[in-house]
């Protein structure tokens, strides 16, 4: 089982993910420095975590991170600190994997990016995101309108089929969907 992970996990719930899961691999993007040092010797002795300094996005290159206290996101937010980051796509993602461990059945996506979500789902062809057997996003409605989040989840339930709907801790919308 691999899990491709876009930000917000936490060291505890990749090391819940390992014991469960012994023989999985974790790939975890965060393209915060700070957040890429600490889990990167948290797991030093994990050969199967991979700490990755990059923000998943939909394309592929370099892009500014925006600071505002312990948040982060692609999307300006105005009067704070930026920081030049990688950015990579989900296609770009699969392909490597694909190099790395041959064409991957149990594929697991976890989207928390701070309002990435909405795009990597939208631009992302479909035929790549049915590669992924289960796909989590924690939507983010403060930072697009609820009719793009229904554009995602209807693009999504052409090959997936929502199986959950919750609320975060952060009162932002989660929806599990599962490949059919």
């Amino acid at each position: 089982m691999i899990f491709v992970s876009a930000g917000y996990f936490s060291i505890d719930e990749i090391k819940h993910i390992r014991a469960k899961y012994a023989d999985s691999f974790v790939f975890y993007y965060d393209p915060r420095p700070e957040i890429f040092e600490e889990y990167k010797n948290a797991f030093k002795d994990d050969l199967q975590v991979c700490i990755i300094p990059e923000a998943i996005s939909d394309q592929i290159g370099i892009d500014y991170l925006y600071l505002d206290g312990t948040k982060s996101s692609l999307i300006k937010i105005k009067n704070k600190e930026k920081i030049e980051v990688k950015i990579t796509s989900i296609e770009a993602i699969l392909k490597e994997l694909e190099n790395q461990f041959g064409l991957c059945q149990d594929l697991l996506l976890y989207l928390n990016c701070e309002g990435e979500e909405v795009p990597i789902i939208l631009y992302t062809p479909i035929k790549i995101l049915r590669q992924f057997k289960y796909i989590q996003i924690e939507f983010h409605p403060d930072l697009y309108s609820f009719s793009n989040i229904v554009h995602v989840v209807e693009k999504l339930s052409s090959c997936f089929t929502c199986t959950k709907h919750l609320t975060s801790q952060t009162k932002h919308p989660i929806y599990k969907f599962v490949r059919k």
